[in-house]
């Protein structure tokens, strides 16, 4: 039977059962996708995923001053009293560098919480797409889950949708049984530029990259709030590439026994972190699991330990 590779335009056209036994990309490449993979590349600690305001804000409080971040947007608009907003570049490491940020977004971290039963979810953008695609080479069942722009289509996800699906395609091995959309998706890609650049032959140039996003609802909307250096940090096609030795950012599920979101990334030789976030019986908690080559890890609940890192246990 052939591997099976779908791409879903939007969240609600995937039915969070059929993603449980398959890995999942998430993709927001304008920008919540692109800023984490910036914000964990800039030293943060750890990233948590939050589908409100107020439920980021209630978990920020938690940690002392100095260890968070707030970070997100609704509307693409900085949230009032939050630290950062979803910009990819605001996220330097003198800001973020061995912080904690609590992130919500108008639609990634939507996405990614819809994805949560999934085996396995890892985060896509065009910044890290050859780290994504050596990931998912020899999954036999992949699923694409675009963020799309407030319930709509956005073509800067599904081109990165249509790139991925291309390389796959092209580097698997085996031929993908691929839906209708990502059919589509993998057309739309290919149409969009040189034969050569599509094919990965030839650098795809940033600015050539951003201009077509540009073109995208996404990035309509961010042109319209002048945050077009936003869509050119973006475009930058491997920007954060991969070794032997440094391994892209990966969102994997786990389950204690509730629904648990478990983030974790690898660069260089330090393994920064790992999330779970656990909603279920009340009182809720996240839990985060923290590891690190080059610092000690800490011990917050006593005989919580596993592998070597740390599990502490927050009530939110």
């Amino acid at each position: 039977m052939p591997p099976r590779l779908n791409v879903f335009a939007l969240p609600q056209f995937a039915d969070p059962k059929e993603l449980v036994d398959g890995v999942v990309v998430v993709i927001d490449v304008l920008r919540a996708s692109t800023t984490i993979i910036y914000a964990l590349e800039a030293g943060a600690n750890e990233v948590i995923p939050c589908r409100e305001v107020a439920e980021a804000r209630s978990i920020a409080q938690d940690f002392f001053p100095e260890e968070v971040v707030l970070g997100g947007e609704r509307d693409g608009v900085h949230i009032e009293g939050f630290d950062l907003g979803n910009s990819p570049e605001e996220y330097e490491p003198h800001l973020v560098g061995g912080k904690t940020i609590v992130f919500t977004t108008t639609n990634g971290t939507q996405a990614l919480l819809h994805a949560k039963n999934a085996k396995q979810i890892y985060i896509g953008a065009f910044v890290n797409v050859s780290a994504v695609v050596q990931k998912l080479l020899g999954e036999d069942k992949i699923h694409l889950l675009c963020a799309g722009t407030e319930g709509q289509f956005s073509e800067d996800d599904i081109l990165f949708a249509g790139m991925l699906t291309e390389r796959l395609s092209r580097q698997g091995g085996m031929p993908y049984e691929l839906n209708a959309q990502a059919i589509t998706a993998r057309e739309m890609w290919l149409h969009q530029f040189a034969l050569p650049q599509a094919l990965g032959a030839e650098p795809l140039e940033p600015e050539r990259l951003a201009k077509q996003l540009q073109q995208s609802l996404g990035g309509k909307n961010l042109m319209a709030l002048g945050l077009e250096d936003d869509i050119l940090a973006a475009a930058h096609v491997d920007d954060f590439a991969i070794d032997d030795e440094r391994m892209p950012m990966r969102v994997h599920s786990r389950r204690f026994g509730a629904f648990v979101v478990a983030l974790a990334v690898e660069f260089f030789d330090v393994q920064i972190l790992r999330v779970a976030v656990e909603r279920g019986k009340s009182p809720s908690h996240v839990l985060i699991v923290a590891g690190d080559d080059e610092r000690e890890a800490r011990q917050r609940d006593a005989g919580s330990v596993e592998a070597g890192r740390a599990v502490r246990t927050r009530r939110i």
